[in-house]
């Protein structure tokens, strides 16, 4: 160890946190519990009650099945137990007593040779090429290049001659960016074999250390990490999936070594054990498909005096919690995530050249920064010392880094409970903004969630604000590529490998709509806001747009949950099935039935959503139709030439099915379109493009008429046929007269109108700029 770096000192400590038995007994409660007095550090330890950590031990444990799995004699079961209790019991016990403030091991040290040890007598100096005195020349401390004190430019003479560097490494460092990781070891270690290299590397590095507390350790990683011409190689047994190399909890799965098959069956059923909690009620995880190591199978570590986990965050911004099982101690540093991006623009400014080059840098897990130069620049870190048997809880968005004592074994996973839901939409917008593939669909298991009748309270109001925020999204990104009118096609994304449903520009995972390409041997895709950049051969309009959901589906679903949060399911379920589920065939609904829910919704205040509108839509449209029809059935029965298509629409109407939304929607339509119809007519009525617009009429005219209700449209049309056939002769014959004969034709003509006995605005038009008959 170097005495020249001054004692570190630790960012404060962040909450230490006692549950009581009951508090214990729900973590999912208990973290919403917490979660507003302590999520601004970011990082908080949890120690369980005593109770809990007494379960098993050595009365508890079956030693028979124990001599069983080591292939011992039945006969020496008894030698295995007293060996046990003689050598290692007494072992146990005093290392789960020691508190970490006194946590101090009696080993040696060793420290690092200094470059008065390394001979220069037979080096020549780089520059002037002559050997020299050792007491007169250095070495850089990168490439080992031999220099005179006096050789040295001034500029980079006042450096310490200790962990000096050459100006060509200088050069080289700061025009050379290496890409930054780690390396894989090649070699396979047993946990024994670690265990030695561990324990050896820690008492060769210390050897010459009388005591050594956890304050010292901590003063010496950071001397290392601060150092600029220093090496230590460490290794560390990272991100090993549980379900490949085992659990440090037991499973249903283990075998039963404890005498006690209930105590054994409470810990494999603990919600607190790790392999459970991505599974309990209220948990978002237990709704993503797959076994993702890291996010709901939990991650084992083994680690060894200062093996290091960097600066960062949990994929998808998610909480994460981290158990030590056994070994000596691991220290945190914790962000809070109101500091996150504080964070990023502090190291960002430190290292511009990195980011740079690797914008997505802290994604990447290989930056590591003194917590103490974060808080000079405003950034709040605390700290935490975990030790066996301790639980460490990081919050949403909260960077986080640390390192080993000494040897040890930590499992952690991932959380995500009701209030990380959107946080977690704030996330992959960013994983958007950078590129980097997310680990699932946000959306995918966010209407997956909405599907469930089963949602407990705090869920469905998360999910039914998420899914609102997915609905507005949705609608505008729709809209940004109607004026494309590419054909559609219904998907069912989740069914597709994810590697298909990804966006080739910002590979977001895509499960609502999605512009894709076939011009090649492989599917592309790409999400709405990049439609134009799916395929760089093709035309867009060739492509084609798929979607999961209509916005109409997404809309009843909004409906839908919301209707489950007030206690309105019932009305709910009978709204819809008179809008949504009438089949051909069934009793028609009465009028008074639609009116009825209306009246229930507005007498228990019931919010305004968009099934209460179409339920009102569908009373006003039907009350209409009724007017319509009376209206039609008086002018068939006193005009002779009444048309046969209106006295046919009048029959149909009476045996069609009951209003659906699809049928309003498609009513609404029309009606839009002969509104603007009428629009058109009123301005180019004086002109001669009237057999124009007759075309348009004739369109309009029969699709009223196919519709499965009757519009007073409908009925205003039929009233124009005539006047319009009228008008267009009317033109024809003034075509090619002038002067005088135009007036006296326009005169016959105006008397020719009194017969048709309507006041119709149109008839202003025509006639604009001819003076009234004298």
């Amino acid at each position: 160890m170097d005495s020249s770096f001054k004692e570190y000192y630790t960012p404060p400590l962040a909450p230490i946190l006692r549950p009581s038995e009951d508090e214990f007994e729900d973590p999912m409660a208990y973290f919403a519990k917490i979660r507003p007095s302590c999520e601004r550090y970011g990082i908080v330890k949890i120690i369980p009650p005593n109770a809990v950590k007494d379960y098993g031990g050595f009365e508890a444990c079956d030693w028979a099945a124990v001599a069983k799995e080591l292939d011992i004699p039945e006969r020496n079961i008894s030698q295995l137990k007293t060996a046990y209790a003689k050598h290692l019991l007494g072992f146990v016990n005093r290392k789960e007593r020691l508190s970490e403030a006194k946590d101090e091991i009696s080993q040696e040290s060793k420290t690092f040779p200094s470059d008065d040890d390394v001979s220069m007598s037979k080096e020549r100096c780089i520059v002037c090429q002559n050997f020299g005195k050792k007491s007169a020349m250095t070495l850089c401390c990168r490439c080992g290049d031999v220099y005179h004190i006096s050789c040295i430019p001034s500029s980079l003479n006042q450096l310490s001659a200790k962990n000096w560097t050459c100006s060509r490494c200088v050069v080289h460092g700061r025009n050379t960016q290496n890409a930054y990781g780690f390396q894989q070891d090649k070699r396979t270690y047993s946990l024994s074999e670690f265990g030695y290299m561990a324990n050896k590397f820690k008492e060769d590095y210390f050897r010459k250390q009388k005591t050594l507390t956890s304050q010292m350790l901590e003063t010496e990683f950071w001397r290392i990490v601060s150092s600029s011409s220093e090496d230590v190689i460490v290794k560390y047994g990272a991100d090993l999936s549980s379900a490949v190399i085992g659990s440090g909890f037991l499973t249903m799965d283990d075998k039963c070594n404890s005498k006690n098959d209930e105590i054994f069956k409470k810990i494999a059923k603990s919600p607190w054990n790790l392999n459970n909690i991505p599974y309990l009620p209220g948990s978002v995880l237990s709704y993503v498909d797959g076994k993702i190591s890291g996010v709901k199978v939990p991650w084992v570590y083994i680690g060894m005096c200062f093996s290091t986990f960097c600066w960062h965050t949990e994929d998808h911004w998610s909480y994460s919690i981290n158990y030590l099982h056994w070994g000596d101690l691991k220290t945190w540093y914790g962000v809070p995530g109101s500091d996150a991006e504080l964070l990023e623009q502090t190291i960002q400014t430190m290292a511009p050249e990195l980011f740079h080059k690797q914008p997505d840098l802290m994604h990447q897990l290989v930056t590591l920064i003194d917590p103490l130069l974060l808080r000079k620049h405003g950034v709040h870190v605390y700290s935490i010392h975990q030790s066996p048997g301790e639980f460490v809880l990081t919050f949403p968005r909260s960077y986080h880094a640390g390192f080993n004592h000494g040897f040890n074994c930590a499992e952690a996973v991932n959380i995500c409970p009701s209030d990380w839901i959107p946080i977690g939409r704030k996330c992959v917008d960013l994983y958007k903004s950078v590129s980097r593939l997310p680990v699932f669909s946000h959306d995918e298991v966010i209407f997956k969630m909405a599907w469930d009748k089963n949602l407990n309270k705090e869920l469905l109001m998360a999910v039914y604000t998420d899914v609102q925020v997915a609905y507005e999204r949705e609608k505008v990104a729709k809209q940004s590529i109607e004026h494309l009118k590419l054909a559609e096609k219904q998907c069912k994304f989740e069914e597709l490998p994810d590697d298909s449903r990804k966006c080739v520009v910002c590979a977001s995972t895509l499960f609502l709509s999605a512009v894709e390409c076939r011009c090649k041997p492989k599917t592309r895709m790409a999400c709405l806001q990049h439609a134009r950049s799916v395929c760089r051969l093709c035309n867009i309009k060739n492509c084609k747009l798929r979607y999961r959901l209509t916005m109409s589906d997404i809309q009843i679903l909004v409906d839908q949950l919301w209707s489950r949060i007030e206690g309105s399911e019932e009305w709910f379920g009978k709204a819809m099935e008179i809008l949504y589920t009438h089949k051909d065939g069934d009793e028609m609904p009465k009028l008074e039935a639609l009116i009825e829910l209306v009246k229930t919704a507005k007498d228990n205040g019931y919010r305004e959503t968009t099934l209460l509108k179409n339920l009102e839509d569908t009373i006003a449209l039907v009350n209409r139709n009724k007017l319509s029809v009376a209206r039609l059935m008086d002018l068939t029965r006193s005009l002779p030439r009444a048309s046969a298509d209106l006295s046919n629409a009048i029959g149909s109407y009476k045996k069609r099915p009951t209003l659906t939304l699809a049928v309003i929607t498609k009513a609404k339509a029309f009606e839009n379109k002969v509104i603007s119809w009428y629009t058109e007519l009123d301005e180019r009525a004086h002109e001669n493009q009237v057999e124009e617009l007759k075309l348009n009429w004739n369109l309009l005219y029969y699709e009223g008429l196919n519709l499965e209700v009757f519009v007073e449209h409908v009925l205003q049309l039929h009233e124009l046929q005539n006047l319009l056939d009228w008008i267009v002769n009317a033109y024809k014959s003034v075509k090619n007269l002038s002067g005088d004969m135009l007036i006296s034709k326009v005169f016959t003509l105006r008397k020719d109108l009194e017969t048709f006995q309507t006041k119709h605005p149109i008839l202003k038009n025509v006639f604009t700029g001819v003076p009234e008959e004298e």
